[in-house]
């Protein structure tokens, strides 16, 4: 008895060596935020690109190959299988698309519209994936009040091959629609006062500052309507901001000009001045 169960010990102690051992991948999801500035009497959706990255590591002995299955839910405040912004009582409806047509919406395994796997590592231990998705806003959505709508939609990563456990990760991405879309020039700009000019001299500068408020989320472009001119025979120059995203609050920009240096300019008398008039265009 004591001879073999020694060997029965034996034999089940070289299987425990002789199994391989995998460690369980580990992955996990990273979904961008979504931001739009939105017209509601706008007769066509507003359409946004966004993406979703999803990372893992794995083992030296685990697959090369790992299937997966990445799923969006339909956000915190919905009552049925669209997605709606929040503010307040009122809501602006939105839904999430795997292409820029807003024809496949992306949704869970029950509806067969997800994003999947292989990844491939490639014989990497570590590998990642990005997708586009795109938000789209239903035009037409009149009578919102002023505000920003925000939802948090969380999305779903469930990974491992057959025969393998399931593992899962979770992330949230965050809407914000912001209404109405308008930008104006909210401070004008005043005067752009050069100097004192010397001729044959140094370079003279000088800027004044204005304000841009625009709804959040908005893009917005700057422009003048000539950035060189010409004064008492001296060239100078003018630059404005070429443009940037509203944030709903005043935003105080900047014109600059400058004389370069050198110039003799024309002028029949000890001193003389001159002045041109220039128009800022805001466009959104």
């Amino acid at each position: 008895m004591k001879t073999k169960l020694h060997l029965m010990l034996l034999l089940a102690w070289c299987l425990l060596i002789a199994a391989p051992a995998h460690a369980l991948y580990n992955c996990n999801v990273t979904p961008a935020a979504i931001g739009a500035a939105y017209d509601p009497l706008a007769a066509s959706s507003k359409v946004l690109q966004s993406s979703v990255t999803v990372s893992c590591l794995r083992a030296a002995g685990d697959s090369a190959t790992l299937d997966f299955v990445l799923t969006a839910g339909n956000g915190a405040n919905s009552t049925g299988q669209g997605n709606y912004a929040r503010l307040g009582t009122q809501t602006a409806s939105y839904d999430l698309y795997r292409d820029s047509m807003c024809a496949t919406r992306w949704r869970d395994t029950g509806n067969n519209t997800y994003f999947q796997g292989p990844l491939n590592f490639a014989g990497a231990l570590s590998a990642s994936m990005t997708f586009d998705f795109w938000a789209c806003i239903p035009g037409g959505q009149t009578g919102l009040a002023a505000g920003t709508y925000a939802d948090l939609v969380a999305v779903t990563l469930t990974y491992g091959n057959t025969n393998k456990t399931q593992q899962s990760a979770t992330a949230s991405f965050s809407v914000a629609i912001s209404t109405p879309a308008q930008c104006v020039i909210s401070t004008p700009p005043g005067m752009v006062d050069l100097g004192v000019y010397v001729a044959f001299a140094g370079a003279t500068t000088g800027n004044t500052t204005f304000g841009v408020t625009c709804t959040s989320y908005l893009s917005y472009t700057l422009a003048l309507d000539a950035n060189f001119g010409v004064m008492a025979g001296l060239n100078y120059a003018l630059s404005v901001p070429a443009g940037g995203v509203g944030t709903g609050m005043q935003q105080l920009l900047s014109i600059t000009g400058n004389i370069p240096a050198g110039q003799a300019g024309q002028c029949g008398t000890g001193t003389c001045s001159g002045t041109n008039t220039h128009t800022l265009t805001l466009t959104y």
